[in-house]
């Protein structure tokens, strides 16, 4: 608003004398309804006065007062009077939203508009989130930590150890500070940049290491057995993948994202989770990993004695 040549601050009980300058924000199509031209007066050019500084404020829904009520509801409240609402994340990902959406208990809402006036309007709904580049390690950590907790207990069984094993207990440590992460996105802040690094190099480092610790062992086992082995073991690997997708896919009709992550669950193959993910641009396909990742390695521990057991 501009009188007198000078811009001047002002709020809703700033009453408009003849000759004010306004700059007026809104939606295109209520602005084409509302013209303008005809209820305030003739339109008139202001670069100054269009050229305010905006914010954009990441907000945690929490208040009680406003959970439950519409986006359309929401705009009519006076703290959201030159904010507009760019962006709402529920869970995690962003949630597509139209004026009869309702606003729930840990949605993330993206504000945009004047810093004095997005401010008030992020405490009116909740917990402003402050957007970092930094990675919460001590949240990543304790993840790792909880994790290994829980997977190293074992239970003995005729003598062979069963247990989700520290990869595996981290696996759902992650799935469970992910998920708190979602519904209370206040803490562990971990920047996507840092999830994709974080991602690849440790599918990266995964394989180089799988790699050369077969390597040895792949050799020997090749000049002692002869090229059987290496056939004979490819079909062992591929067949069951090719029966578990067919079964998967046409009688359970799993989603097709979920069933490759049951596959690589089932083969306990952590590169194979990592590449779907990558691919999918999601971490959907993790949902199906974990229970036949944590399967797959007690089978792997016990047919493994069994074997030992059998070739004596």
């Amino acid at each position: 608003m501009r009188r007198e040549g000078q811009i001047l601050a002002h709020n809703q009980q700033t009453v408009l004398r003849s000759g004010d300058v306004l700059a007026v924000s809104a939606l295109r199509g209520s602005l084409i309804d509302f013209d303008a031209r005809t209820h305030i007066g003739p339109e008139t050019d202001d670069v100054e006065l269009l050229g305010y500084q905006t914010e954009t404020l990441h907000v945690v829904a929490s208040e009680k007062a406003h959970l439950g009520q519409t986006v359309a509801e929401l705009r009519r409240e006076p703290f959201m009077v030159g904010v507009y609402i760019d962006k709402i994340y529920r869970s995690g990902a962003e949630f597509p939203y139209r004026l009869s959406t309702k606003l729930e208990r840990g949605d993330t809402v993206i504000l945009t508009g004047p810093k004095r006036l997005v401010d008030p309007a992020g405490k009116a709904l909740g917990k402003p989130v402050p957007t970092s580049f930094a990675t919460d390690m001590l949240w990543v950590g304790l993840g790792i930590f909880l994790g290994g907790c829980v997977g190293i207990p074992a239970l003995t069984v005729s003598g062979v150890p069963i247990s989700l094993s520290t990869s595996g207990g981290a696996l759902i440590m992650g799935l469970v500070f992910g998920w708190i992460r979602g519904k209370y996105p206040t803490y562990g802040n971990v920047p996507p940049g840092a999830q994709w690094f974080m991602d690849t190099l440790g599918l990266c480092l995964f394989v180089a290491v799988v790699g050369i610790n077969a390597g040895p062992s792949f050799t020997s086992g090749l000049s002692t057995a002869g090229w059987g082995l290496l056939v004979w073991g490819a079909v062992a690997t591929v067949v069951p993948l090719i029966v578990g997708f067919l079964y998967g896919h046409y009688v359970q009709k799993i989603r097709f994202p979920i069933l490759m992550g049951v596959l690589a669950g089932g083969q306990t193959t952590t590169a194979a989770i990592g590449a779907i993910n990558e691919q999918s641009k999601s971490q959907i396909p993790t949902l199906g990993y974990t229970i036949p990742y944590a399967v797959g390695n007690v089978l792997l521990t016990i047919w493994g004695a069994v074997i030992v057991i059998l070739n004596h």
